[in-house]
């Protein structure tokens, strides 16, 4: 009873940590953001997540160890989510104030720090979308096409602007080579648009990019066990190489075979085990979307029943061991 004792003592220090968590905010509902104020948030916001997990894994002990109804954890985990809720709200509004080109590209820093000072024929009236552009450095070709399409749309085809102050925003939102290969051009109309021409036919190589997301997509580390972080990661790493794939015009719904049986080699046994008993029809052909929003769902069953990682791995094997016994004694039978 002693482990009871300790796991109950666990869950309460969790809820206690919550409690003191949701007096904070109480406390400063009304104050103004500042820097200090937003870092004290950021670090509560990570104790929130842990003593959201720890009370988990305290309650899925509890429950093994002791018999009778267990603690209804809905107003825990609402709690939880409001406080989680609160604290975002808080951090984005904090951020959202922060105008992106004052923010990230102060226009009193030198050119020397990769960045130009913008100047004076910039309208000061002139106010462009709340949107943070991450600057391009040219190491990255993959990275290219999402700058570039982010940068137009926002810089770009912004109507309010002149072709020279684009071009300033353009040598702002540019470091490294690709800076180097348009700040020696002059200051006039046209030379926006032979930036952007020398640009595309530097990094515009869709050979090189379309190759390098497919190696990234068969580069995505094995499965080596089954829990929802794990598959999760997994998950979204191939959707966004897909996704990534799809917007350069490649027909990856012809490729469902052949990435399906790539990537179904980098499950652990026992996910790539429940997969083949989840599917419905064993003879007809699955497709990657299949597999993904069944990965999903997977996650999701294990998030819901908390489960720490060797209890998860042991009950799929004894199921799994179950269904095979099933089998045989079925084909015993006829």
């Amino acid at each position: 009873m002693a482990e009871l004792k300790r796991f109950k003592a666990k869950r309460a220090y969790c809820k206690a940590s919550v409690t003191r968590i949701s007096n904070f905010l109480n406390l400063h509902k009304d104050a103004t953001l500042t820097d200090t104020l937003i870092n004290e948030l950021e670090v509560r916001k990570g104790m929130l997540s842990n003593c959201f997990k720890e009370y988990n894994n305290c309650q899925v002990e509890i429950s093994f160890l002791e018999e009778g109804e267990p603690e209804i954890v809905d107003d825990f985990e609402n709690k939880y989510i409001k406080l989680m809720a609160e604290i975002d709200t808080k951090i984005k509004a904090f951020h959202c104030r922060l105008a992106p080109i004052d923010s990230s590209h102060s226009a009193s820093q030198p050119l020397a720090s990769n960045h130009v000072t913008v100047p004076d024929i910039l309208k000061p009236n002139t106010k462009l979308p709340s949107v943070q552009i991450p600057c391009f450095d040219g190491k990255e070709l993959s990275k290219y096409k999402p700058f570039n399409d982010l940068f137009v749309a926002v810089i770009g085809n912004n109507s309010t602007l002149t072709d020279v102050e684009k071009l300033f925003y353009l040598r702002s939102y540019l470091k490294g080579e690709a800076l180097s290969l348009i700040v020696n051009l002059p200051i006039v109309h046209e030379s926006y648009k032979e930036a952007i021409s020398i640009l595309d036919s530097r990094y515009k190589n869709e050979f090189i990019i379309t190759s390098s997301h497919i190696y990234a997509m068969l580069d995505v580390p094995d499965i080596i066990k089954g829990t929802a972080s794990n598959i999760r990661e997994f998950v979204a790493k191939i959707k966004q190489e897909v996704s990534a794939l799809k917007n350069l015009g490649q027909p990856v719904h012809e490729w469902n075979m052949l990435l399906l049986c790539l990537l179904s080699r980098k499950l652990d046994t026992y996910t790539n085990r429940a997969f083949q008993f989840d599917r419905n029809n064993a003879n007809a052909l699955p497709t990657l979307e299949e597999l993904l929003q069944f990965l999903e769902s997977r996650a999701t069953a294990l998030e819901s029943v908390g489960f720490p990682e060797k209890k998860i791995e042991q009950i799929a094997d004894v199921q799994s061991c179950s269904k095979t016994k099933g089998k045989k004694g079925e084909r015993n039978g006829m």
